[in-house]
């Protein structure tokens, strides 16, 4: 069974009582188990935690985490003036994990297929000519932001679940360089900055007058006079 959820402690809180009815934790528990028979039950030991916690911050939810669930360990160590790892230990036992970043495509409804139907075509020129591939310019663009983002490694969000968590980006505004490089046979061609945003005509502009001279240059004795294509 997962942690106690708001409800379960705010109910623990409220079958401790206030004022002059107030019950002793080993009563608190039995209580709150009886009610809960389908969950683990609780020791003297979390009812106390509780307390203390609701009487320290007026609050029990676990604050830090649950309000910037990316912020860092070591920022929650600092701000608390707690050991770093006592603070790993704890969100490891109230079942919090970090969950990493991982950058991702948006595909669009027909993607697969126009996938499957590239494998199958690039399979059928191999078996006509062993050296089709080293005739292809494989290229890609990266864009790098000038204010240091994003560093996957240290983006996480922690939460007990996953929260399937979508961070839409803009990679193309100010503040950003856009990159390109390739891949001919065995040759690396690039890379090119674009400080401005690629646009279309841009990068049209930058294949007439970039990247044609350049395999000019790399491949100038192709048998039918054409670019690698």
């Amino acid at each position: 069974m997962g942690p106690l959820s708001e409800r379960e402690r705010i109910q623990i809180l409220m079958i401790v009582g206030y004022g002059d009815r107030i019950r002793s934790h080993e009563e608190t528990c039995d209580l709150f188990n009886q009610e809960h028979p389908e969950r683990a039950p609780i020791a003297r030991s979390t009812v106390g935690r509780l307390v203390s916690k609701h009487f320290a911050t007026g609050t029990v939810k676990d604050r830090e985490v649950q309000e910037n669930p990316h912020c860092s360990t070591r920022q929650i160590g600092l701000n608390n003036n707690i050991n770093h790892s006592t603070v790993v230990k704890l969100l490891k036992k109230e079942k919090y994990h970090p969950y990493k970043v991982h950058v991702l495509y948006k595909l669009n409804e027909d993607e697969p297929y126009r996938r499957l139907d590239f494998c199958e075509e690039i399979m059928f020129r191999c078996d006509g000519d062993p050296n089709f591939l080293n005739n292809i310019v494989f290229s890609d663009g990266a864009t790098f932001c000038l204010n240091g983002s994003v560093n996957r490694h240290n983006c996480r969000y922690w939460s007990q679940e996953n929260p399937h968590w979508i961070q839409e980006c803009h990679s193309q505004n100010q503040g950003k360089v856009n990159v390109w490089a390739g891949i001919v046979g065995n040759r690396i061609i690039g890379p090119y900055f674009f400080e401005e945003n690629l646009s279309a005509a841009r990068y049209l502009e930058f294949l007439r007058f970039d990247l044609i001279p350049a395999l000019a240059v790399l491949f100038p004795n192709n048998e039918d006079g054409d670019m690698p294509h």
